[in-house]
């Protein structure tokens, strides 16, 4: 299992996160599904609607009507989650495990806690299972 990002793709994750800040980011990762192998090609930033978006995030079902209309332009498939960890390390929270239910899609967590870190993960059966990142020069 792997997420493979393109720089310029991992440097806009990067400044979304640091922009939102000190609030979560979050939105959908898009692009394509090789095997058990993510690659990201795009993402949608979506709007933080959870009433407490220093900790937690959540998507507002009309944003979401809106990002799946973007999907299809783009000719690309969900393949995954991002947000941000302002304050904590990127590890997924109870809530985060409880509210992802696609085995198949990465769920990326960009954490600002003492510099930049990124980890990715499968969920499945509210366990995590870090999986490999690779950023593409």
């Amino acid at each position: 299992m792997q997420l493979t990002i393109p720089q310029c793709l991992y440097s806009q994750l990067i400044q979304e996160a640091k922009h939102h800040f000190p609030q979560e980011c979050c939105g959908y990762l898009l692009g394509s599904t090789q095997g058990q192998n993510n690659l990201l090609q795009s993402y949608i930033p979506m709007p933080n609607t959870h009433k407490t978006p220093q900790t937690h995030f959540a998507f507002d079902p009309l944003d979401q009507l809106q990002a799946f209309g973007i999907l299809k332009q783009k000719r690309l498939q969900i393949i995954g989650v991002f947000h941000s960890h302002p304050n904590s390390p990127p590890i997924p929270s109870q809530e985060d495990l409880r509210f992802s239910f696609f085995v198949t899609q990465s769920f990326l967590i960009i954490s600002l806690k003492n510099g930049i870190t990124f980890a990715s993960y499968r969920i499945n059966a509210h366990k995590a299972k870090k999986e490999k990142i690779e950023i593409l020069s």
